[in-house]
């Protein structure tokens, strides 16, 4: 079975496994598997090869390892290539769907294949051809990809976009939108409405068709550089407000320059696609080293520096903001009414938004008091290391030997789900009072205080070489515990001995961090 999180406000593996109908592993070593040797490999195969090999004659033809990565992001929906740093800078910047084949590229794609088919018109049954032409190169540049959920939900939707402009009913996206929503699920794969990925995408382009509109009825400008201004400020405002409680939610950031990058980018993503078609196709048939290429490479190192730079503006990053279920729920309701409000200001509409900001400020002051109420110590799991977590009602308070780097990332975990922002690092005693509880740590060097009594927890730490029937008999109302800083062959020792004396033992390996519930 998939293991379950050891430490609060870890990333549950187990249950996004789940999610996606996968609820088992095999773990296996070098020497449990045989490679079978493939004669022919299958379409999705050969396509993989063709995706690995353009790479190599990217870089064959004198184009920069980071264009090469940029581009297979862009094109070929592989991002393992990628700078971290880089993938980070897209990130803040609010750029990084333009990293993820989605449906702003097949977006592009199709109006460039509609712009070239559109001669096929003038013909009888032209509208069928050129539906026909749009989807066949669809779903070939989706079987070329390698089919991510990304490129399938965006291929979906327009080929359904594309079918209603075949029959002349393009206007209501609202039916389109929903026919692609419910194929994915019944006909593709239910499992992706778990996705964030999806959840995202869908309330991007709904947002899009609902608020977009009203944003350019809210602004007329004569001018035509304002007007194109206006047009993608407006699509990039109704986007992130679509999928702002939900990244809030998962990701718990919000980039405040994404409209910035999104006006930078956007406009030239188009020639940024069509250029990288034509190189990928010209270093397949073994063109390479024209102005073209280099013009592209420049190109797109342009497109990276501009990212690097607005994701590097850290004052306009909203770091760490965290959000739960119902303040996602009703965060979607301030923002539903407060659309409906400016484009409609009545009465009832004013009260439901008041309501909705009322019921939000009502819920973060429960949640905050609730915290208050309640105090917590953790011996958390740290492979190598003794972490006590204490959550008290103003700070965390984090008791530990190790340096911060160690254990960094597991503080902020926990941060994130109990709304904590102080931390106070202490150093790690040897016995701590702690309520009704105390706990006795006895650590590498063995040493055990003169004083056995009222240990109710004796925790044993950096495996040391002790008798524990000892121990145990010194201390025979103590539960033992060990944590992540001793050797598994001392764990399963320890263990032996407890079941042997029928003394109650708890590895937090397997269990997770022990926990203390103060009252």
């Amino acid at each position: 079975p998939i293991r379950q999180p050891l430490n609060p406000g870890q990333f549950d593996y187990r249950n996004y496994m789940a999610l996606q109908r996968i609820y088992d592993e095999v773990r296996i070593s070098r020497n449990d598997h045989v490679v079978l040797t493939v004669s022919k490999p299958t379409l999705m195969g050969q396509l993989g090869l063709i995706r690995h090999s353009a790479g190599h004659l990217l870089l064959k033809a004198g184009i920069s390892p980071a264009t090469v990565a940029t581009t297979e992001a862009l094109l070929l929906g592989q991002r393992q290539h990628l700078d971290g740093d880089l993938y980070d800078a897209y990130k803040d910047a609010g750029a990084v769907h333009i990293l993820a084949v989605s449906g702003l590229h097949i977006g592009i794609l199709v109006m460039i294949l509609k712009f070239l088919s559109q001669p096929l018109r003038r013909f009888r049954h032209g509208d069928t051809w050129q539906f026909l032409i749009i989807i066949l190169f669809l779903w070939i540049y989706a079987l070329f990809t390698g089919m991510s959920p990304s490129v399938l939900r965006a291929v979906t939707l327009f080929s359904f976009i594309s079918y209603a402009w075949m029959i002349h009913r393009p206007t209501n996206m609202y039916n389109t939108l929903a026919l692609s929503f419910f194929f994915i699920l019944l006909v593709i794969q239910p499992s992706h409405l778990f996705q964030a990925g999806f959840q995202m995408s869908y309330a991007a382009v709904l947002a899009i068709i609902w608020i977009y509109p009203k944003l350019m009825r809210f602004w007329r400008p004569r001018s035509w550089i304002l007007k194109r201004f206006w047009q993608l400020t407006s699509v990039s405002l109704s986007a992130q407000l679509g999928v702002l409680p939900i990244s809030l939610y998962y990701f718990h950031q919000f980039p405040g320059l994404f409209f910035l990058s999104n006006l930078m980018i956007v406009p030239c993503l188009g020639i940024v696609l069509g250029v990288g078609i034509v190189v990928i196709v010209m270093t397949q048939l073994g063109w390479h080293g024209n102005f073209i290429f280099s013009g592209y490479d420049m190109l797109i190192k342009s497109m990276n520096a501009v990212v690097e730079w607005i994701g590097s503006q850290d004052a306009f990053i909203f770091r760490d903001v965290i959000i739960d279920i119902p303040r996602l729920v009703l965060l979607y309701g301030l923002i539903i009414t407060f659309v409906l409000f400016l484009e409609r200001r009545k009465f009832k509409t004013g009260v439901a938004l008041a309501g909705f900001a009322l019921l939000f400020q009502i819920w973060i002051s429960f949640q905050n008091r609730k915290l208050q109420e309640s105090e917590i110590l953790y011996i958390m799991h740290a492979f190598g290391t003794t972490i006590l977590l204490e959550d008290t009602a103003a700070d965390l308070r984090v008791y530990t030997d190790s340096p911060e780097s160690s254990f960094d990332r597991l503080i902020q975990d926990y941060q994130f789900v109990s709304g904590r922002s102080t931390v106070h690092k202490k150093a790690l005693q040897n016995a701590y009072q702690w309520r009704d509880f105390r706990i006795l740590i006895i650590d590498g060097s063995g040493i055990i205080p003169e004083n056995k009594m009222g240990f109710t927890h004796i925790l044993l730490r950096q495996s040391p070489r002790i008798h524990l029937d000892r121990i145990l008999s010194a201390f025979p109302s103590a539960e033992i515990i060990a944590d992540g800083s001793n050797y598994p062959s001392f764990v399963e020792r320890w263990r032996n001995s407890c079941m042997l004396l029928k003394r109650s033992f708890y590895y937090t390996g397997e269990n997770g961090a022990y926990r203390f519930q103060g009252r």
